[in-house]
């Protein structure tokens, strides 16, 4: 059966049970395959037939026997950690699609963007684990320098927020493969996400790094020119599994990724057709870099 609302959650040492959070029923229960790994993030349509967000970081071996947690389906109004957006409803094509993501990354190219023209850019991707839970590390770093002015970002200590986009296949057809929210305001661990960093930039922290696994980012501009590094830790990246035995990621040849901001759609943009993509590493370089 499909719960109405949220799902409340008894997670013990080798799985978790899931029943509806008004009528208490029980759905059914999850097995995770390695009990070392953070839960998806994506959904679990083997559990509850419709579907439904997990927040990472929430079941672990190490979790109290017995304990609850809510998780909220995904097109119930109720915005959780793991979602980018939730307008109550699961249809795609109205700024939230029907995975609760928000639908802000270009669909065709090429995208009139500030250029990495006179700049450069890097992007790097890695698969890794810590520790003895083998708990997710994986790593996302992206770095854009080009000509932009601090009035081009908004100002995301109040309203403008930023979407990040990674896609493949350049010289095809490119497919959108990740990404990642970074919202405007709010606070982060009790202090403000963003600071301005006086009148040449601003920085942002989030060490709970909600929704997509984005930890920090950095704006800074001079002189007509700007540099922008944003990073990000762990499941909620939602890195795709490596194939192969050389351990690559299952990317496309040729990379772009784009930087919008949600006021008026400004965006930047770095793609190229260099990159190396061996061991669980993948890095991509554009210009100058």
């Amino acid at each position: 059966m499909a719960a109405a609302g949220g799902v409340l959650v008894g997670s013990g040492w080798t799985s978790a049970r899931f029943y509806d959070s008004a009528a208490y029923a029980f759905l059914g229960e999850w097995r995770p395959e390695n009990l070392s790994v953070d839960a998806s993030r994506d959904t679990v349509t083997a559990v509850f037939g419709t579907s439904f967000a997990l927040w990472t970081d929430t079941i672990k071996p190490n979790v109290g026997r017995g304990s609850i947690t809510l998780i909220d389906s995904c097109g119930n109004g109720m915005l959780s950690p793991a979602e980018q957006c939730d307008d109550g409803n699961t249809t795609s094509g109205d700024g939230c699609s029907a995975t609760c993501r928000l639908e802000r990354c270009p669909t065709t190219f090429p995208v009139a963007c500030h250029s990495t023209i006179g700049g450069s850019s890097t992007v790097s991707m890695q698969k890794r684990s810590k520790g003895i839970w083998a708990v997710n590390g994986d790593r996302f770093v992206w770095k854009w320098k080009g000509a932009s002015a601090l009035t081009d970002f908004g100002d995301p200590t109040a309203n403008t927020s930023y979407q990040l986009c990674f896609y493949d296949d350049l010289f095809g057809t490119p497919d959108l493969r990740l990404d990642f929210a970074i919202p405007a305001g709010g606070l982060c661990a009790g202090k403000p996400c963003w600071k301005a960093q006086g009148t040449s930039g601003f920085g942002y922290a989030d060490p709970d790094r909600t929704p997509s696994g984005i930890d920090t980012v950095t704006i800074r501009t001079r002189g007509g020119q700007a540099k922008i590094a944003v990073s990000g830790t762990g499941g909620r990246l939602a890195l795709p599994p490596l194939v192969g035995s050389y351990d690559t990621f299952p990317f496309n040849f040729g990379w772009a990724v784009v930087m919008v901001e949600s006021d008026s759609g400004r965006c930047w943009v770095a793609a190229s057709g260099a990159v190396k993509n061996q061991r669980g590493r993948f890095k991509g370089t554009a210009g100058g870099s």
